[in-house]
């Protein structure tokens, strides 16, 4: 956990100048030509400059140049073409020599450019391999590069652009559609004009004159799935370019103009000629919706929306963060949707021993910040158990980043006389056991005003983690001895905490950090290194089978928002969900997963407790409820208590959730209030939010498979500080149904079911 005083710890203004040559990205150099939109009756081979080879799939084409760029995509639904201009290309290179194409059998594209570069004042050449090739729902273009002589990087950038890009409307996963840096919420789900802009994935890149990690919780220049849609809304037409969350993806930055430039670029991948660097992305044709890119890229990447466990999504409902062990009205928390409790991890005797290997369960140690001072694994389990019996799950503090309690450098004088004592003393332990594992500050890295071990930080100290016990050491949990102790720890708490439901791991704000004493293969920042991003995913690959096997979830503290961390990730728990930009980016990746969102405190629902909690329902997220004991989070009161017995039956009815991403799925007439649209088990909810004032909302529903089958939906609603639901009126075509729903404190849940959906 991050104390809240270092929320603000945010860089919205980074400085481009700061960055070295190779990552620059430039949105220059690229064509523009005025954008016709016309009726497509074929295809011409055009001279130098036009169309020479043309590739086409079910319900886009993409035509080419002889140089290997795009000229032109053709939406096949509605036969209509964009002059959509697009290439990849590295920085500081240029291409040498006639460009190599080559048409394959399936009817696919092959083009090979030689590139020579200048990269930090030194010659580099290479090879770049665009293919592409028709698939099902899209165009495939597949990206392989290889280098010669010794190894490099650069950035690797792929652009496209669009002329008359005032007719176009740009979306992207981001944490706010509009670059301004404010404390107001805005909503996501809107389509905005390209203007200038960076985002950053996840969070902006590390930079050597980082003194901190490079969490940025309110910062919402971030996107957190690599997708770019643009749309027209004339002829309702919209194409996605969309990266694959499979691809070795470091860290990468997306760019737009108003002039109609988008650029994304691939940072610190390595460059050799030992082997290929391999990037996949589709073009793909769709409405002008922003759901239409979204819908390809989980219907195709599967595995990174969607929680192994099916029955991970009991897990979603308001809840806590907490080790209170006394006494809870069961029946009131219930009402207020409550359902799981992250236990804080202060029963530890120190950050990483979860769970030390004593010689009986009944054995004690003094524990990391309980009142009680001391526990053991039998007073553990039956804390586990006693959620467990009362229909709420718990969750296992876990980390795999930070380790020990006031740790010094050099290592001190060992205190155990035997191995089997090391783990009482962190420092004993860490350095006897976990050593090869600690990360240390960067040789080219500045000093740092953050004290540890009584000095200051500077190059090739161990890095410090910051927290409850600081100073604490930094791992590298891609190492394998740390790994197999992390592993061990799983382990321990599936069979000794056999009523936890699994673990949530804490803090995945250092994994934009790299460690430059270890080389992953695939990093290279100013020469080899280990990406944190690789040694999390490598853990995962193991982590993930072992906890699914038992049953067991596991949830993040997702300080770095992005998709291709996810895929063994059965749940998210975000700390700075109370922020905007945090909720939107956590929202947007827990599409199909139970998602949970702090509230750090009562203050943070005045003075509009409405539009605080309706800001969680639009999104499909649930709130910290007040519980006894929540560590830096709300707590009960009566005001507070009562705010949430008011939403509590709107988030009960929200269990279970998933994102319907169907054309045009849903619209309120006239902008009343605003609505989103998600499947339960039962049929569906309609939260409708954010209607002030408004006495009653016209809301259409379109696309869904029962109306589509012309089942008869039944309408039901409840507002905020009902207990009962009461019928809505609805009206029924062969597409569509349309709802008249009245408000109450501008908000309303709706319930739809079709009549052989069960009670």
């Amino acid at each position: 956990m991050i104390n809240r005083n270092y929320q603000h710890l945010t860089r919205p203004d980074l400085d481009a100048r700061a960055l070295r040559p190779e990552v620059k990205s430039g949105l220059g150099g690229i064509l523009r030509v005025v954008c016709t939109m016309s009726l497509v009756v074929g295809f011409a081979v055009l001279a130098s400059g036009g169309t020479n080879f043309i590739v086409r799939s079910p319900n886009i084409t993409v035509e080419l140049s002889r140089e290997g760029k795009i000229v032109r995509v053709v939406h096949e639904e509605k036969k209509i073409s964009w002059s959509l201009r697009g290439e990849t290309s590295l920085a500081g290179c240029q291409i040498e020599g006639a460009v190599e194409s080559e048409e394959e059998k399936n009817g696919g594209v092959r083009f090979k450019k030689h590139l020579t570069c200048q990269v930090e004042g030194s010659r580099k050449e290479g090879w770049l391999i665009d293919e592409f090739q028709p698939a099902k729902e899209s165009v495939r273009w597949d990206i392989q590069l290889k280098g010669a002589g010794s190894p490099w990087s650069t950035a690797i950038e792929t652009r496209l652009q669009i002329p008359d890009a005032e007719r176009v409307k740009f979306w992207t996963a981001w944490g706010d559609p509009r670059p301004a840096h404010d404390a107001a919420w805005r909503d996501p789900l809107v389509l905005s004009s390209l203007s200038d802009r960076k985002f950053w994935y996840g969070t902006p890149y590390y930079q050597y004159g980082e003194s901190w990690g490079v969490y940025t919780a309110n910062f919402g220049d971030v996107f957190c799935i690599p997708l770019v849609s643009l749309v027209e809304r004339k002829g309702d037409i919209g194409f996605s370019l969309a990266l694959s969350p499979a691809d070795v993806l470091l860290d990468l930055t997306l760019e737009t103009s108003a002039k109609g430039d988008v650029s994304l670029s691939r940072l610190f991948r390595r460059i050799s000629e030992e082997s290929a660097t391999h990037f996949q992305l589709d073009l793909v044709a769709h409405e002008a919706d922003w759901r239409g890119g979204l819908r390809w890229m989980t219907s195709h990447y599967p595995d990174y929306f969607y929680s192994p466990l099916e029955t991970a999504g009991e897990l979603g409902g308001t809840a806590a963060y907490s080790s209170y062990e006394g006494n809870v009205d069961v029946e009131k928390l219930k009402r207020m949707g409550f359902r799981v409790n992250w236990i804080t991890g202060l029963e530890m005797p120190y950050m990483g021993m979860f769970l030390p290997p004593v010689q009986n369960d009944n054995e004690q140690w003094p524990s990391f910040g309980l009142s009680v001072g001391y526990t053991s694994v039998r007073q553990m389990a039956a804390y586990a158990r006693w959620f467990h019996e009362r229909g709420f799950y718990l969750l296992n503090y876990f980390n795999v980043e930070g380790f020990g309690s006031n740790i010094l450098f050099p290592p001190p004088t060992r205190k155990s006389e035997s191995d089997s004592d090391l783990w009482k003393d962190p420092n004993d332990f860490l350095h006897a056991k976990l050593a090869d594992a600690i990360l240390y500050y960067p040789k080219r890295g500045r000093p740092f005003m953050a004290k540890f071990a009584g000095r200051w930080v500077s190059p090739d100290d161990p890095w410090p983690d910051g927290g409850i016990g600081s100073p604490r050491a930094m791992l590298d949990c891609g190492e394998p001895t740390y790994q197999d102790f992390l592993l061990t720890q799983a382990r321990r708490l599936i069979d000794k905490i056999p009523d936890a439901s699994g673990i949530c791991i804490d803090r995945l704000d250092w994994l934009g950090v790299y460690n430059f004493r270890r080389d992953d293969n695939v990093s290279w920042y100013d020469g080899p290194a280990r990406a944190l991003i690789s040694s999390w995913k490598d853990l995962l690959e193991k982590l993930g089978p072992l906890e699914h096997k038992a049953g067991k979830v596991i949830f993040v503290n997702n300080h770095h928002n992005r998709i291709d961390i996810l895929r063994q990730v059965d749940g998210l728990f975000d700390e700075f969900g109370y922020d905007p930009a945090s909720m939107n980016t956590t929202g947007l990746t827990g599409l199909f997963k139970p998602t949970l969102c702090w509230v750090a405190s009562e203050g943070d629902l005045r003075p509009n407790p409405d539009g605080f909690l309706q800001k969680y329902l639009y999104m499909g997220v649930f709130p910290m409820a007040p519980f006894p004991g929540n560590h830096h989070a709300i707590v009960p009161s009566a005001w507070a208590d009562q705010q949430y017995l008011d939403y509590g039956p709107l988030f009960e009815a929200m269990r279970g959730r998933k994102w319907v991403l169907v054309p045009h799925a849903i619209a309120v007439e006239g902008d009343a209030a605003k609505a989103n649209l998600f499947q339960v088990q039962t049929g569906y909810v309609i939260p409708v939010t954010f209607g002030g004032s408004t006495s009653n909302a016209s809301v259409t529903i379109r696309g869904i498979p029962e109306i589509l089958a012309g089942k008869k939906m039944s309408c039901e609603l409840i507002h905020p500080g009902d207990k009962q639901w009461q019928a809505c009126e609805s009206a029924g075509s062969n597409h569509a149904i349309s709802l008249s729903v009245s408000l109450r404190r501008g908000c309303a849940l709706v319930r739809l079911r079709s009549g052989d959906s069960g009670g």
